[in-house]
């Protein structure tokens, strides 16, 4: 948690150099859950609420397949710049479902945000 938490002040500090750029954020993470348990249906249908934010852009769930990877998913979020990201992670909705969802259900997550290269 320490890790995910230097990770993401890292990303703020940065974004005010990038803040015109369009931003993709990764959420890799794992749950407590097993994969067709019932915790973890549920967990799936509510973090579709995301999609309500009106700054997002993008929304896709998926499943990784690496080994090499030590998380078991991936949700893809995209905004316009970084002040729709930084609006989104203020944005009720998404506090809410961090309280009420990701914290019970999530085991262990990586947040990383990109923008392209040469994209100023």
């Amino acid at each position: 948690m320490k890790r995910l938490l230097g990770f993401i002040t890292m990303v703020l500090i940065m974004s005010s150099v990038v803040e015109g750029q369009a931003v993709t954020r990764l959420l890799y993470f794992s749950l407590k859950h097993a994969d067709e348990s019932m915790e973890a249906k549920a967990f799936f249908e509510k973090i579709t609420v995301l999609k309500d934010i009106p700054v997002v852009k993008e929304f896709e769930l998926t499943r990784v397949r690496s080994k090499k990877m030590e998380y078991d998913y991936c949700l893809r979020l995209a905004f316009e710049n970084q002040a729709g990201a930084d609006t989104y992670s203020n944005h009720p909705i998404h506090n809410q479902y961090v309280k009420d969802e990701w914290r019970p259900n999530v085991a262990q997550g990586l947040l990383v945000d990109h923008i392209e290269i040469g994209d100023d």
